[in-house]
């Protein structure tokens, strides 16, 4: 399994466009200026993780050191300061 949390999305298009004209005593001056902001995806953080191991945690009740998930018997997993647990349903 691939487990992603912490992913940013700025989800923005933006074209603006200008043009400055000054003049003052017969003396005249333009300036153009474009910007432009584009769509991003910015990926914070990812694991991978053997779901073999997990499942027949789940199935065995095999606590992982932090503990079960509320009144549930699914274990807690560790990834740095990120606490999860997965569930199994049958299809």
């Amino acid at each position: 399994m691939y487990l992603v949390w912490g992913c940013t999305r700025t989800s923005v298009n933006i074209d603006v466009e200008g043009t400055v004209k000054a003049s003052k005593e017969g003396i005249s001056g333009e300036a153009k200026a474009k910007v432009a902001i584009r769509n991003s995806v910015e990926l914070v953080s990812a694991l991978s993780f053997d779901k073999c191991f997990t499942i027949a945690n789940n199935v065995n009740e095999t606590n992982q050191g932090y503990g079960y998930y509320g009144n549930t018997k699914y274990p807690i997993y560790a990834f740095g300061k990120v606490r999860t647990y997965f569930t199994l349903e049958t299809l």
